[in-house]
C-alpha cells in the first residue's frame, strides 16, 4: 500500500494505517463462512500528515463515533464480496473524512426578523387567541 494523498502538503504514511480483513456478517451462503472480506481500516488521527490546530479538532469532531479505545479512527467496509473493493471503499470514506474537515465552517452572521413578520406573526397570535375565546362559554 502507498501513502494516502489526500491534498498537498496532507496525506497519511502508509505506514500509519491498520488495515484487518476479518469475516463479514448477514447472508451469503457457503461464501460468507470462509472469506474474510469485511475491512477495518485503523488510522490515529495524529498520524495525519499537514493538519493545522483548526483541521486537527474538526477532524476529531467529525470523526467522534467512529473513535476507537485505543484513540484511533476505525472505518469499516463490508458492501462488497470483494477484499479489495472493500479496502477502496474504506480509504475513499477515510479521504472523504479527512477532506471534509479541511473547509473551516464559515462564522454565523446574526440577523433580525423583518418588521413585516415581526407583525405577521403578532396578527396571526391575535387572530388565534380571537377564535379560542369564540369557542368558549358565552357571557350574559
Amino acid at each position: 500500500m502507498e501513502d494516502l494523498q489526500i491534498s498537498p502538503g496532507i496525506w497519511v504514511p502508509a505506514n500509519m494505517i491498520g488495515v484487518a480483513a476479518v469475516r463479514s456478517s448477514g447472508p451469503g451462503g457457503q461464501n460468507v463462512n470462509k472469506v474474510s472480506s469485511k475491512v477495518q481500516l485503523h488510522v490515529h488521527p495524529s498520524a495525519v500528515v499537514g493538519l493545522d490546530a483548526g483541521q486537527y479538532a474538526r477532524l476529531l469532531v467529525g470523526a467522534a463515533s467512529l473513535i476507537a479505545t485505543d484513540g484511533s479512527i476505525m472505518i469499516q467496509a463490508q458492501h462488497h464480496r470483494d477484499r479489495l473493493a472493500n479496502l477502496d471503499a474504506a480509504l475513499t470514506r477515510l479521504r472523504r473524512l479527512i477532506e471534509g474537515c479541511l473547509v473551516a465552517p464559515r462564522p454565523r452572521r446574526p440577523t433580525r426578523p423583518s418588521r413585516g413578520s415581526i407583525e405577521r406573526r403578532l396578527r396571526e397570535k391575535r387572530q388565534r387567541s380571537d377564535t379560542r375565546r369564540a369557542r368558549g362559554i358565552p357571557k350574559d
